[in-house]
Protein backbone atom coordinates (compact mmCIF):
# COMPACT_ATOMS: atom_id res chain seq x y z
CA UNK A 1 0.00 0.00 0.00
CA UNK A 2 2.92 2.49 0.47
CA UNK A 3 4.79 3.93 -2.32
CA UNK A 4 5.36 7.08 -3.89
CA UNK A 5 2.33 7.93 -5.15
CA UNK A 6 0.40 7.09 -2.06
CA UNK A 7 3.05 9.85 -0.23
CA UNK A 8 2.49 12.52 -2.96
CA UNK A 9 -1.44 11.96 -2.65
CA UNK A 10 -1.29 12.66 1.35
CA UNK A 11 1.10 15.29 1.01
CA UNK A 12 -1.49 17.10 -1.65
CA UNK A 13 -4.29 16.44 0.79
CA UNK A 14 -2.02 18.00 4.12
CA UNK A 15 -1.64 20.98 1.51
CA UNK A 16 -5.19 21.43 0.87
CA UNK A 17 -7.08 20.05 3.41
CA UNK A 18 -4.66 19.76 6.09
CA UNK A 19 -3.51 21.81 9.05
CA UNK A 20 -0.13 22.10 11.10
CA UNK A 21 -0.56 23.74 14.57
CA UNK A 22 0.54 24.70 17.58
CA UNK A 23 -1.73 26.09 20.14
CA UNK A 24 -0.85 27.68 23.57
CA UNK A 25 -2.79 26.34 26.81
CA UNK A 26 -3.30 28.23 29.72
CA UNK A 27 -0.11 27.58 31.90
CA UNK A 28 1.92 27.79 28.77
CA UNK A 29 1.60 24.32 27.64
CA UNK A 30 1.84 23.62 23.93
CA UNK A 31 -1.00 22.38 21.85
CA UNK A 32 0.37 21.02 18.70
CA UNK A 33 -1.10 18.77 16.13
CA UNK A 34 -1.54 17.90 12.63
CA UNK A 35 -5.08 17.63 11.61
CA UNK A 36 -6.90 16.63 8.44
CA UNK A 37 -10.86 17.24 7.61
CA UNK A 38 -12.67 16.53 4.95
CA UNK A 39 -16.68 15.96 4.25
CA UNK A 40 -15.68 12.31 2.36
CA UNK A 41 -15.54 9.65 4.92
CA UNK A 42 -14.10 7.43 1.83
CA UNK A 43 -11.27 10.18 1.50
CA UNK A 44 -10.30 10.47 4.99
CA UNK A 45 -10.36 6.33 5.38
CA UNK A 46 -7.20 6.77 2.85
CA UNK A 47 -5.45 8.83 4.81
CA UNK A 48 -6.01 6.71 7.68
CA UNK A 49 -4.79 3.67 5.46
CA UNK A 50 -2.07 5.71 4.44
CA UNK A 51 -0.94 6.88 7.51
CA UNK A 52 -1.15 3.72 9.07
CA UNK A 53 1.18 2.17 6.09
CA UNK A 54 4.29 4.74 7.35
CA UNK A 55 3.41 3.75 10.93
CA UNK A 56 0.96 6.35 12.58
CA UNK A 57 -2.12 4.80 13.69
CA UNK A 58 -5.19 7.60 13.97
CA UNK A 59 -8.63 7.67 14.47
CA UNK A 60 -11.48 9.06 12.05
CA UNK A 61 -13.63 11.61 14.42
CA UNK A 62 -16.48 13.66 13.79
CA UNK A 63 -16.24 17.21 13.16
CA UNK A 64 -18.62 18.81 15.91
CA UNK A 65 -18.01 22.30 14.89
CA UNK A 66 -19.67 21.99 10.87
CA UNK A 67 -23.06 22.28 11.78
CA UNK A 68 -24.03 22.35 7.66
CA UNK A 69 -22.43 19.75 6.20
CA UNK A 70 -21.20 16.15 7.97
CA UNK A 71 -17.61 16.33 8.23
CA UNK A 72 -14.83 14.33 9.18
CA UNK A 73 -11.46 15.04 11.16
CA UNK A 74 -8.18 13.43 12.01
CA UNK A 75 -5.42 14.34 14.41
CA UNK A 76 -2.45 13.28 14.60
CA UNK A 77 -0.93 15.04 18.37
CA UNK A 78 1.97 12.14 19.80
CA UNK A 79 5.67 13.49 18.97
CA UNK A 80 6.27 10.14 17.33
CA UNK A 81 3.23 10.29 15.10
CA UNK A 82 3.84 14.46 14.10
CA UNK A 83 7.43 13.65 13.31
CA UNK A 84 6.77 10.53 11.17
CA UNK A 85 4.24 12.32 9.02
CA UNK A 86 6.28 15.27 8.50
CA UNK A 87 9.66 13.52 8.14
CA UNK A 88 7.52 11.06 5.64
CA UNK A 89 6.16 14.14 3.37
CA UNK A 90 7.98 16.53 3.76
CA UNK A 91 10.11 16.39 0.74
CA UNK A 92 6.96 16.62 -1.26
CA UNK A 93 4.95 19.08 0.65
CA UNK A 94 4.19 22.47 -1.10
CA UNK A 95 2.25 25.25 0.94
CA UNK A 96 2.58 23.79 4.11
CA UNK A 97 6.07 23.32 4.07
CA UNK A 98 7.69 26.56 6.45
CA UNK A 99 4.75 25.32 8.81
CA UNK A 100 6.21 21.49 8.87
CA UNK A 101 9.68 23.08 8.92
CA UNK A 102 9.36 25.08 12.26
CA UNK A 103 7.08 21.80 13.73
CA UNK A 104 10.04 19.74 13.02
CA UNK A 105 12.08 22.16 15.34
CA UNK A 106 9.77 22.26 17.92
CA UNK A 107 9.30 18.77 18.31
CA UNK A 108 13.03 17.99 17.91
CA UNK A 109 13.06 19.67 21.46
CA UNK A 110 10.79 16.93 22.73
CA UNK A 111 11.08 13.41 23.50
CA UNK A 112 7.23 11.89 25.34
CA UNK A 113 5.41 14.97 25.63
CA UNK A 114 4.68 17.66 23.47
CA UNK A 115 2.70 19.82 25.55
CA UNK A 116 5.29 20.41 28.11
CA UNK A 117 6.27 24.02 28.89
CA UNK A 118 9.62 25.15 27.38
CA UNK A 119 11.43 28.35 26.55
CA UNK A 120 10.80 30.99 24.38
CA UNK A 121 11.84 29.57 21.28
CA UNK A 122 8.91 27.61 21.57
CA UNK A 123 6.20 30.64 21.46
CA UNK A 124 8.22 32.26 18.67
CA UNK A 125 7.87 28.93 16.52
CA UNK A 126 4.05 28.60 17.68
CA UNK A 127 3.69 32.31 16.92
CA UNK A 128 5.28 31.92 13.53
CA UNK A 129 3.08 28.96 12.50
CA UNK A 130 -0.52 31.00 13.21
CA UNK A 131 0.83 33.92 10.81
CA UNK A 132 1.60 31.18 8.34
CA UNK A 133 -1.37 29.27 8.72
CA UNK A 134 -3.57 32.88 8.83
CA UNK A 135 -1.54 34.41 5.62
CA UNK A 136 0.78 36.85 7.11
CA UNK A 137 3.83 35.05 5.72
CA UNK A 138 4.62 34.62 1.95
CA UNK A 139 8.11 34.09 1.43
CA UNK A 140 10.54 31.84 2.47
CA UNK A 141 12.76 34.42 3.54
CA UNK A 142 10.69 34.83 6.69
CA UNK A 143 10.60 31.24 7.65
CA UNK A 144 14.22 31.15 7.26
CA UNK A 145 15.08 34.44 9.34
CA UNK A 146 12.53 33.55 11.70
CA UNK A 147 13.92 35.37 14.88
CA UNK A 148 13.83 38.74 12.82
CA UNK A 149 10.61 37.65 11.48
CA UNK A 150 8.58 37.69 14.63
CA UNK A 151 10.46 40.79 16.02
CA UNK A 152 8.93 42.49 12.60
CA UNK A 153 5.38 40.63 13.09
CA UNK A 154 5.35 41.73 16.82
CA UNK A 155 6.28 45.42 16.11
CA UNK A 156 3.34 45.43 13.08
CA UNK A 157 1.09 44.60 15.32
CA UNK A 158 1.82 47.16 17.62
CA UNK A 159 1.50 49.80 15.05
CA UNK A 160 -2.21 48.22 14.36
CA UNK A 161 -2.90 48.88 17.70
CA UNK A 162 -2.62 52.56 17.67
CA UNK A 163 -5.10 54.78 15.39
CA UNK A 164 -4.56 55.09 11.65
CA UNK A 165 -4.11 58.42 10.11
CA UNK A 166 -6.34 59.02 7.06
CA UNK A 167 -5.27 60.08 4.02
CA UNK A 168 -7.05 61.73 1.27
CA UNK A 169 -7.78 58.62 -1.82
CA UNK A 170 -4.76 57.44 -3.44
CA UNK A 171 -5.70 57.58 -7.98
CA UNK A 172 -4.14 54.60 -9.98
CA UNK A 173 -3.69 55.30 -13.35
CA UNK A 174 -4.13 52.29 -15.64
CA UNK A 175 -3.30 52.20 -19.07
Amino acid sequence: MLNDLNLGWLAGILDGEGSIYISVKPRQNFGPGISFTNSSLLLMEKVQDVLSAIGVQVVIGIDKAQTRRKSYKIYITTVEGMRTTLVALFPLLTSKKRQATLMLEFLSQRKGSARKRSDGRDFEIAGLISAINRGHFESVETVSNSRESAKIQSELHSDMESPAEMTGPTLVKTA
